[in-house]
């Protein structure tokens, strides 16, 4: 079955469909049943534009490649229709709906989504949560108000850096194509130790076990891992009996002290700031536009975005629905009358669709977009029907150090 014959056969399966009319100006009309409104009794429709497929230079690697989407446009779209593309790894970007293609593209992306009927909040996102009720209350992290009694525990740059490069290795292979296919489920501990005084240190002075760890839990022989693992890293590192050996330079240590102590001064402010979590409709303010320019300056260094391109792109949406409860809508959140950062969600049936998150880089030691994630979850838990229990976080590209979030 071709592409083009798939996105019809899904569009063709939605619950409320009954008809299919093509139009003069080449737009596509799928017609469903009136939905039950008393005061107008209107029927809604999603009209669409096959635009086909397209390109662009890859924003996630330094090969000058390309990907490659299929993609439709929308004057309008039911939540059903919508509900349904989510659902088949389509996503949405203004009135611009695509799928990426991803045997043809330079750096495959995943959809993600997170059933939040089986999470639960592991280590790390509770460290979170408490770090940003600590910086409210004004007090400093836990690990900060110890740091004088473990300097000796702090890592060095080149360790942090080996780390985070050990957890991109291990996303790859558990979900790209052509490498091993399992489901990955959550954070995996890549954690790189040093190894103890009078171990043997010349195979490498530090060593990872994340071999061994995923052997139990998938049923890989840990040898056959290791040697995966240590053939697709960057960094040297041997693989003996399913353990990573690795060698790292402790002259060129960072001062994780110092890193610690500018963190406590930026975090610690006056006691009982208010963190204000305001829902409401997409609608462009100056503000917003304002901190959505300072973000994409400083995270991603475009200054080129305009105040058109913000609004085609985060305000504009095609849903069309009598229920207020679904559609796209703004959560902001305000610290002490300051925004410090905007999710946008579009709200369907199914779950929530995370369409973009932007926030003041001035704020980035508080992990604001893992502790929105967080708070969206826990209102899609306390706030649903039975069948509406997904988060839908978008587009992952395993080796895009900006998306290890979604892992996490």
């Amino acid at each position: 079955m071709s592409f083009l014959s798939e996105v019809q056969e899904n569009i063709k399966s939605l619950k409320q469909t009954v008809t299919r009319v093509k139009k003069q100006d080449g737009s596509i009309t799928y017609h469903g049943h009136p939905l039950a409104d008393p005061a107008t009794c209107e029927q809604l429709s999603t009209v669409v534009y096959i635009s086909g497929e397209s390109s662009e230079l890859c924003q996630y690697c330094s090969e000058n490649g390309r990907n490659f989407n299929f993609g439709i446009l929308a004057s309008s779209i039911t939540l059903d229709t919508y509900d349904t593309l989510i659902q088949h790894n389509w996503r949405r970007s203004g009135n611009y709906f695509y799928r990426p293609l991803n045997d043809a593209s330079c750096c495959p992306q995943y959809s993600t989504r997170l059933d939040v009927d089986l999470f639960k909040a592991n280590k790390n996102q509770k460290k979170v949560l408490r770090r940003m009720d600590n910086y409210l209350k004004g007090a400093p992290n836990a690990s900060n108000r110890n740091k004088s009694k473990n300097t000796s525990k702090c890592k060095s740059e080149q360790v942090l850096q080996l780390e985070t490069e050990l957890q991109q290795v291990v996303s790859i292979i558990f979900m790209s194509p052509g490498y091993i296919q399992y489901e990955y489920k959550g954070m995996i501990n890549c954690t790189i130790r040093k190894k103890r005084k009078g171990s043997d240190v010349s195979n490498g002075n530090y060593y990872s076990n994340i071999a061994k760890a995923l052997s139990g839990k998938y049923k890989i022989d840990a040898n056959i891992l290791a040697d995966i693992i240590c053939d697709r890293v960057k960094f040297c590192t041997t693989a003996i009996d399913g353990i990573i050996h690795v060698t790292v330079d402790e002259e060129s240590s960072v001062n994780s002290r110092s890193t610690s102590e500018t963190y406590t001064s930026e975090v610690r402010t006056e006691p009982d700031k208010n963190l204000e979590i305001v829902t409401g409709e997409a609608l462009f303010d100056e503000e917003s536009f304002n901190l959505f320019q300072k973000y994409q300056k400083e995270i991603h260094h475009n200054n080129n975005l305009t105040k058109e391109n913000y609004i085609s792109w985060l305000i504009t949406s095609p849903i069309v629905t009598h229920d207020p409860a679904y559609g796209t809508y703004h959560t902001k959140f305000i610290l002490d009358t300051i925004l410090i950062g905007v999710a946008v969600w579009d709200i369907l049936p199914s779950g929530l669709v995370g369409v973009y998150f932007f926030y003041d880089p001035d704020f980035r030691k508080v992990s604001l977009g893992i502790y929105c994630c967080l708070i969206e979850i826990k209102w899609l838990q306390n706030n649903r029907n039975k069948n509406c229990k997904y988060i839908y976080m978008g587009g992952y590209v395993p080796h895009c150090s900006k998306m290890m979030y979604k892992v996490r």
